[in-house]
């Protein structure tokens, strides 16, 4: 199985459900409350409950009728105070491949590859607030249907999601 197949496995594999706060998304935790924004185009398809918390939602890929390429993000939480749990989000982070870099307080890992004549991108980002490891990943294919500037929309969407994440 290759990387980039083995990270969106276990990023998905482990996915409460979200509600909403002053227009803000809630994931709850243990013990916090993780708050984001998400444009409406995101639709929630999984979710599961802590001690490692997580959930996952597509948005349709303009450039093709078929479900098979939407994006998905994915927001997953650990809690620390678990040694399994936090072993968990060690071997996941180990695993991530693709060029890091630090934007603000995150680590953000970017990886592509290439499947036939489709190309997928992956942008997957953690660091630990309060008593959580956070992990957020968005995954797309780029189509030679979409727009040249469908890529950088997806970066943005997904600066734009990490900026909006508070944890009370």
């Amino acid at each position: 199985m290759s990387r980039v197949k083995l990270v969106l496995l276990l990023l998905t594999a482990t996915m409460p459900i979200p509600a909403f706060a002053g227009g803000k998304q809630v994931l709850a935790t243990a013990k916090k409350r993780v708050q984001y924004q998400l444009g409406p185009e995101w639709k929630l398809v999984a979710s599961t409950k802590p001690p490692q918390a997580g959930a996952k939602w597509t948005a349709h890929n303009p450039a093709s009728q078929s479900s098979d390429f939407d994006s998905t993000i994915t927001m997953q939480t650990f809690q620390t105070e678990w040694p399994e749990v936090s072993a968990r989000y060690r071997q996941l982070v180990s695993s991530i491949g693709g060029e890091t870099s630090v934007v603000g307080t995150w680590t953000v890992r970017r990886a592509g590859a290439r499947f036939g004549q489709y190309s997928l991108f992956s942008r997957v980002a953690y660091r630990d607030v309060a008593d959580i490891h956070l992990v957020v990943s968005l995954n797309w294919f780029h189509l030679a249907q979409n727009d040249a500037r469908y890529d950088a929309a997806m970066d943005a969407s997904f600066r734009a999601l990490l900026t909006s994440i508070s944890v009370e």
